[in-house]
């Protein structure tokens, strides 16, 4: 079976006070403003789902102290230009993986249609990335069992998402 595939970019933007807001009940179901913490605390409890790329994007956030340096930040980072991130699933013995691009697993010419069946591989989580030297990937054990593994540099001056395991131990926002 192949998987739908969207093309999606994340924006960021920073305001003094929240605006209205409005939402269609067609793509936005509701509008919540949290934090981060609070976010995450949902989502480990099962009151939230996040897809993936929404948890990678939040961990990155983490590694900000104060929102004026991740404010900083992102103004001077957004001239540096943008990667596409598309995904690659592999179901696992016990789960599934989300590899990014320069992980050993990702392929040369990724499926960009979801034309392709989903891969799987006869070994668990932990075989495979102890078996990997590039590792850039989301290891999901269930819907709120995510773990990211990450040891390379990312491009373009972009900070590393934090680990899933220190998230609500070590959240600084």
């Amino acid at each position: 079976m192949s998987s739908r595939r969207f093309d999606t970019i994340f924006f960021i933007t920073f305001v003094d006070s929240l605006p209205e807001l409005n939402h269609d009940d067609k793509e936005i179901s509701e509008i919540q403003t949290s934090s981060l913490s609070s976010i995450l605390k949902q989502w480990n409890n099962g009151d939230l789902w996040l897809p993936p790329p929404q948890l990678y994007e939040i961990s990155r956030f983490l590694q900000f102290s104060h929102f004026d340096t991740m404010k900083s930040f992102a103004q001077e980072r957004s001239k540096k230009g943008l990667e596409r991130y598309l995904p690659v699933r592999v179901n696992t013995n016990n789960g599934v993986i989300s590899i990014l691009p320069g992980d050993d697993l990702y392929p040369e010419t990724p499926d960009l249609y979801g034309e392709e069946d989903i891969q799987s591989i006869d070994a668990s989580l932990e075989e495979l990335r102890q078996n990997a030297q590039c590792l850039h990937r989301m290891e999901l054990k269930s819907r709120h069992n995510c773990q990211i593994a990450m040891n390379i540099s990312p491009k373009n001056g972009q900070v590393k998402p934090a680990d899933f395991a220190d998230l609500f131990e070590d959240s600084k926002l």
